[in-house]
């Protein structure tokens, strides 16, 4: 019998190795590829938001889902975006979840590594973060570094 545990890993695919040590002569180890997924608590999607900077660029609208996982019965609470003036609307789909829209989204440089942050009340779940990332010209723009409270 072979049993693998995955105690103290997130969620999430798992691509890893198998080491078997048994006591046949012409096979003292084994080494075998394994590959599985392990349940996490909810499956959110994306992880991170990514919007194109250009010049010119009208605002668009990005969707995050909200799905079962390990725990199915759980209420998306709230989602906040870092820029006040984009539209977030949370709707509920029986199959699925939830669907987070973001209407009238910027792609400034200045979110940046900023974050969109929903609350739910799924236990080990209560906090999601979605980072935004932003390119401009193929190139990712880095957020800038702050010391003592002050952009540098």
């Amino acid at each position: 019998d072979v049993s693998v545990s995955a105690e103290g890993r997130s969620g999430g695919a798992i691509n890893d190795n198998l080491v078997v040590y048994t006591d046949h002569p012409k096979a003292r180890v084994m080494a075998m590829a394994a590959y599985g997924q392990i349940p996490e608590p909810l499956t959110v999607s994306p992880n991170v938001i990514t919007l194109l900077a250009n010049a010119g660029a009208r605002p668009v609208t990005r969707y995050i889902t909200v799905r079962p996982g390990l725990i199915t019965n759980f209420k998306v609470l709230k989602a906040e975006f870092p820029d006040p003036s984009v539209n977030v609307s949370i709707r509920q789909h029986n199959q699925y979840g939830y669907q987070i829209m973001l209407q009238n989204i910027n792609a400034t440089h200045d979110l940046a590594g900023k974050e969109v942050v929903i609350s739910t009340d799924a236990p080990g779940r209560e906090e999601i973060r979605i980072g935004i990332q932003i390119m401009d010209n193929g190139k990712v723009v880095n957020p800038p570094i702050v010391e003592n409270g002050a952009p540098k």
